[in-house]
């Protein structure tokens, strides 16, 4: 192996994007030790981007991937979660602002989608058909491996049969596939995917084995650290995106203040997907405007670090967040999941939690399970060990394709 090229949705100020590249970087390093320093590594987004003040590494656009300098040894890795139904429709709504990301949704419903797809991708330059999905042609005078870990397929219904099938002809051609839950590896099978995959937890998951809470300690601002500890690292941490709260703010006000009334318990609100579609600051800031408790704050770094610090010193948390639960689970952290109208989020924690540990509730709820939770006592995630495992057992089986 001598380059890895890593591309997927990681331009893009939302939490659970920004990990991906970081923590491939980390495992390459602890693999390969000394001979990690011969390893040429590069990064592809959508676009340029530079969110290293988020902790997060710099992505070249994909239109560049094109000029890489590839070998039969080098291998390419898609890391993402929704990067195979991914479309450049929805990629660019992500990117810019939220504007555009209206603008887009609204033309969305009067334009055909494969048209109006054609038509982004034309404007901005794109060279790809499908935002990362690599067809090996593109490479011409070498035989990289195209892989894909770990990836999520979960949003099989608003795929076309054109698409459908180009997907599946890409991944049939591809050298190794990981998905992250069970109903993305059904979903694939359906559309026709026969070559040999595997399902696999979230890479994000082995994130506490490289930055262990001493670690995080020493990378996050010193205002995130001030704030946990004024709490005494003993506290409920929330976070929920716009599209789940716009509706919902005063029974989730009401929620939260009965929680930190009737349990004595601070409440850190944590903001962990900013890009336009997610919009955590958004909601939490409407959130904490409703709410009559003073006991409460949001944290201002949306720094990866800082957010994973105030997942993994919490008592309990609660989010719509896919990678915020990860998070909690990583850290042993017991979580309650926002809510059931999310297919990737219950989809996964269905393939890989026990049951006694799986709560997913509506924002209704939120009070009368967190209350449950503190009377029964939280005893860790026992297959937590396992399912790390899992994650380094797909890591080594991509890697030792060359």
């Amino acid at each position: 192996m001598d380059k890895v090229i890593v591309i997927g949705a990681i331009d893009r100020h939302n939490y659970g994007d920004l990990l991906f590249p970081i923590l491939i970087t980390e495992y390459l390093k602890q693999e390969l030790k000394e001979d990690y320093l011969k390893l040429q590594i590069e990064y592809y987004g959508s676009v340029n981007s530079n969110l290293s003040a988020f902790g997060a590494i710099k992505t070249e656009s994909c239109n560049e991937l094109f000029n890489s300098k590839v070998t039969d040894k080098t291998v390419v890795v898609v890391v993402g979660g929704a990067v195979l139904f991914a479309t450049w429709i929805n990629i660019i709504s992500y990117l810019k602002s939220d504007l555009l990301f209206k603008v887009i949704s609204v033309a969305n419903k009067l334009i055909p989608s494969d048209i109006l797809e054609r038509l982004l991708a034309k404007t901005y330059g794109f060279k790809i058909k499908k935002p990362f999905i690599i067809p090996k042609e593109i490479f011409l005078d070498a035989q990289p491996k195209i892989t894909y870990n770990a990836v999520g397929a979960s949003g099989l219904s608003f795929v076309s049969q054109k698409s459908r099938k180009y997907l599946s002809n890409s991944l049939n051609y591809s050298d190794f596939l990981s998905v992250r839950d069970q109903k993305s590896y059904d979903n694939l099978i359906e559309i026709g995917v026969t070559k040999e995959f595997f399902v696999s937890p979230d890479s994000a998951l082995i994130m506490s084995d490289y930055f262990p809470i001493v670690e995080l300690e020493r990378k996050v601002e010193k205002a995130t650290l001030d704030l946990v500890n004024k709490f005494g690292r003993d506290y409920f941490c929330f976070q929920v995106g716009l599209k789940y709260a716009k509706n919902n703010y005063n029974v989730i006000a009401k929620n939260l203040d009965e929680i930190s009334l009737k349990h004595n318990l601070p409440i850190l609100l944590l903001p962990i997907g900013n890009a336009p579609g997610h919009s955590n600051d958004i909601a939490l800031k409407k959130i904490l405007s409703t709410m009559k408790s003073n006991n409460v704050e949001i944290l201002k770094s949306s720094n990866v670090y800082d957010i994973m610090l105030a997942i993994a010193v919490s008592r309990v948390f609660a989010g719509t967040s896919l990678h915020g639960n990860i998070t909690a689970t990583s850290f042993n952290v017991q979580s309650i999941i926002l809510t059931s109208e999310i297919p990737k989020l219950n989809n996964y924690v269905k393939t890989w939690l026990d049951p006694d540990v799986i709560h997913i509730v509506e924002f209704n709820d939120l009070y009368d399970t967190f209350s449950v939770i503190m009377d029964n006592g939280f005893n860790g995630y026992k297959n937590l060990d396992s399912l790390k495992n899992k994650v380094y057992e797909n890591y080594k089986s991509l890697f030792s394709l060359t």
